[in-house]
This record gives structure tokens, sequence and C-alpha cells, in this order.
């Protein structure tokens, strides 16, 4: 397909998403039968409604029997397991529903584990040959009408994933820090996700060794993905393991990886007026895991941060609060450059054994990241 002598791209361009589901409830209010795409035992003639963002839902359809059918659209962003849980127990509130029912529309293949609880899944490419049966069934005047469209609609889905599936550099087990593999690409945000989506399942199987160690300590961790200023980061949070099952906002050590930049950042809440990116720098710049300003090395006029040539202007980055309320942060960070997941990882998992023995290991520290 020559994807830019498409419609498509054009019409979709603003809001993937949105594009997506309000093509799917058109079809659906045009002809009822267009739901079996999705679920097969759908019953027709008991066709109530359909909702968009009902509850923050992309679509809900609603039978005369009042069961649900649930679907969660994901095509520029990534599905995640924590958000998926919290939409449907907000369904599940619902007392007068009968039965419900969750699918998940992904553009990649979700993480194994994220599929539980009563989701179930299917991919764009999946979606989009059964919508091609469907346009060719249907007897509505209508979707015979937009057949060349939807056929055109198709096409496009088979595109996108032929450009997630066989892209060298997703595929590629090496973070990149440039991007020309992609330049051009108008899924070029989406490929950027996917990757340090890649590289986050790579990173959780050469953390788990830590699991026990970290436990007996009452830590836990975290890795877990965002998309900040067109780029996504990679978050490696330390923090309470009580505090990991029940706080959305955390205390606690991190490693980051967003773009050029390798990150070693402290997050302590602001109990008291002295507590705040002072008081972690001063704390945990003993430490070493933060490097002091008197202790930051130079060579040829660059910085040195853990060995590393650092382009910060400073000696320390600092946030007050901005993201997330009472927790502020300070951080520092070294340049990357290309690299194999393997050697990213062994670097990783050094700097967990530093911080597990110079700070999870003495009490004083535990106070930050617990109270």
């Amino acid at each position: 397909m020559n994807v830019k002598n498409s419609i498509i791209p054009a019409l979709s361009n603003n809001n993937h998403e949105l594009f997506h589901s309000n093509l799917w409830q058109w079809l659906i209010e045009q002809d009822h039968s267009f739901v079996k795409v999705f679920f097969d035992k759908f019953k027709i003639d008991n066709y109530e409604e359909v909702k968009r963002e009902d509850k923050h839902l992309d679509l809900t359809i609603i039978d005369n029997d009042n069961n649900y059918y649930i679907i969660e659209n994901k095509v520029k962003s990534i599905p995640s397991k924590r958000q998926l849980e919290e939409y449907k127990t907000k369904i599940d509130k619902k007392k007068k529903i009968n039965k419900k029912s969750y699918l998940l529309i992904s553009l990649m293949q979700p993480q194994k584990d994220m599929l539980s609880n009563g989701w179930e899944g299917m991919s764009y490419l999946d979606m989009s040959k059964k919508l091609k049966k469907f346009v060719k069934k249907s007897n509505k005047k209508i979707i015979k009408k937009y057949k060349y469209l939807l056929i055109e609609y198709c096409k496009y889905i088979e595109y996108m994933d032929n450009e997630i599936t066989n892209n060298k550099y997703v595929s590629e087990k090496k973070y990149f820090i440039d991007e020309n593999k992609i330049e051009g690409s108008i899924l070029k945000d989406t490929l950027k996700k996917i990757k340090m989506e890649k590289l986050k399942e790579y990173m959780q199987g050469k953390l788990n060794k830590y699991n026990e160690e970290l436990s007996k300590k009452g830590y836990a961790y975290r890795v877990f993905t965002g998309f900040y200023n067109t780029y996504p980061t990679l978050t490696i949070r330390i923090c309470d393991k009580e505090k990991l099952k029940t706080d959305k906002k955390h205390q606690g050590i991190e490693i980051q990886i967003e773009g050029k930049q390798y990150r070693f950042m402290v997050r302590i809440k602001k109990r008291l007026k002295k507590d705040s990116w002072e008081t972690a720098l001063n704390i945990f710049g003993k430490t070493g895991f933060i490097v002091p300003n008197s202790k930051i090395e130079n060579k040829d006029g660059k910085k040195i941060i853990h060995g590393y040539v650092s382009s910060m202007e400073g000696d320390h980055c600092n946030y007050k609060g901005k993201y997330e309320g009472d927790i502020d942060g300070v951080y520092q960070y070294y340049n990357l450059e290309d690299i194999k997941y393997k050697d990213l990882a062994e670097r990783v998992c050094k700097d967990f054994e530093e911080i597990s023995k110079n700070i999870l290991s003495k009490e004083k520290f535990k106070e930050y990241f617990t109270k």
C-alpha cells in the first residue's frame, strides 16, 4: 500500500484512537451485526445502544438484557494492565448490569500478564480481517456505499501492522539514540513507544532476580514507561513495598532512561518545610548515588557522572512537586550512546546492586521512603 496516496492517514492524523473508535461506533449504529466482529456471541436482535467515552471507556455496547460489552482501544498508546483493571473496577461497581465482556483492541501485542481478570485481546490486524468479511456480507446500503473506503481502511491497518512487525528499529535488541531509522514514518511516535516497551520487557526479565532480596529489606520495584515531549521514558522505581501496592505517588529511588539521558533520581515527600529536593541532594549525595558538586569530575571541559560524560549545565536537575503534588525530585544524568539491551541491562543491574548496598540496607534512609 502506498500510504501517502491513501485518504485514511489524513482522516485519522489528529487523533488515531478517536478516529478508529468513532468509525467503529458509526459502523455499529449503521449495521448492528458489526458488533460480532468484536464479540462472536453477541445477539444482534438484542442490540440496544453503543456509547462513546462512557466512564472513559472507548466503546460500551449494551443489549436489551442489560449485558455490557466493553472495548478499550489502543493504537498510538501502549496498553496498561493497571488502566485495564481500573476500567473494569468502574464497571463492576455498577449493580444493575447483568453480564460483562471486556475486549482490548491493540496495534501491538500486549504483555502476557496483561490480559487477566476478565479481559480478552484482539489485534488490529485480526479486527481488519473480520471487517473485510463484514463489508462483503452486509446488506446495508450505507455500508455498500462506503465499501471502497472501508476496504482502504483495512489496507491501512495492514500497513500499520507491517510497519511494527517488520521494522528493524523495533525488533533489534539495541537502544538507539539516532532516530533516522524511523524518520518519515507516520507511526514514528508509536514505534518509539513500542521500542521502549520491548526494552521494558527485556529489563524486567533481567531484574527479576532482585525481587526476593528487595522484599526482605521491605522494598519492591516497578518498571514502567511514559511518553513526555516526544520522548518515551523507561523508569525503574524502587520504593517501599507496601506503598507500591496502594499509592500511585511514590517517594523512592529511580533509574530513568529517556532519549540521550541515563538518569539517577531521588524522589521524597514534602512532610516538613525542610523536606525537598535540597534534602534529597544533601542526604543521598553522601551515598554516591547523587554525586555532590564537589566530587563531580571534569574532563576536557565536560562533566563526568558515574564514569560517563554528561551534558548537564549545572550539577543536578530538580523539580518541586510539578508532576505529583507533594513529591519533590532531584536527578543527575550522563549521556547515552547507541547501546545493546544486554549492555544496558548490565549497567542497570550494577546500579541496582549499588543502591541495595549503599541505601536500602541502611535503616536511616527508610524514613524518606515510608513516611
